[in-house]
């Protein structure tokens, strides 16, 4: 019976362990006390939300939202902001991220990795802008981040974050404008553990005094210490 108890913890989908707790209740004993409900999918409602975080109890969280996630299953999170393990933005606006970093005043400690996928419309950049203030710091908190991934034209938001202890950041971008490069070399500066780095832009860039280029493509791959 211990053997066939073990068997729903292999299942790799939730919908599938969701039909599972439903076989017999040796399985849902086992599903509804395991850590397999870690992943959180916002966009899927409240009560998908409620009921996986009920199953998660204390557990580390992976919590990917999404431009359409009903603010009620974003609001569920935020009292559990200290189990998040891994964040993803997936086409969300800067003022849901701002939001989420602002969850219990900033203070995300397991987190590991950062995933931000921006979806930017021509008010992206109006003076209404929150992050136009250079003193709004994102996920300030996470110390302890480790991986990066950022797909965003604003990359002049990159001053907003600072991660001590990362040593994995990827970068893709397509400005509509030129940007100053200063601001991808301060964060990398402000980065020394950095260990792999992945750089994609397609801009106009200016380096200090030097001439503008059109870069089609501008990577960088480190996989040795960037300080």
């Amino acid at each position: 019976m211990d053997i066939l108890s073990l068997i729903p913890t292999h299942l790799t989908s939730q919908k599938d362990r969701f039909y599972a707790s439903s076989v017999c209740r040796h399985w849902r004993r086992t599903l509804q006390h395991g850590p397999l409900w870690t992943q959180l999918l916002l966009r899927k409602g409240e009560d998908y939300v409620s009921t996986l975080l009920q199953r998660g109890k204390g557990s580390a969280l992976d919590i990917i939202t999404h431009c359409d996630a009903p603010a009620g299953a974003v609001m569920l999170v935020s009292p559990r902001a200290q189990q998040i393990r891994h964040l993803g933005f997936t086409l969300n606006s800067w003022l849901d991220i701002i939001m989420f970093s602002q969850f219990d005043s900033g203070q995300l400690p397991l987190l590991r990795i950062l995933e931000i996928t921006a979806l930017e419309t021509p008010n992206s950049q109006s003076r209404h802008n929150p992050l136009a203030s250079t003193s709004i710091s994102l996920f300030g908190g996470s110390i302890d981040t480790e991986k990066f991934f950022l797909s965003s034209r604003r990359l002049h938001f990159l001053r907003h974050f600072v991660f001590p202890n990362l040593t994995t950041f990827v970068l893709s971008s397509y400005p509509e404008v030129e940007w100053s490069a200063s601001c991808l070399l301060n964060f990398l500066k402000s980065s020394p553990k950095l260990w792999t780095v992945e750089v994609n832009i397609s801009a106009k860039i200016e380096l200090g005094g030097f001439r503008r280029e059109r870069l089609s493509s501008f990577p960088m791959s480190r996989h040795s210490p960037c300080a």
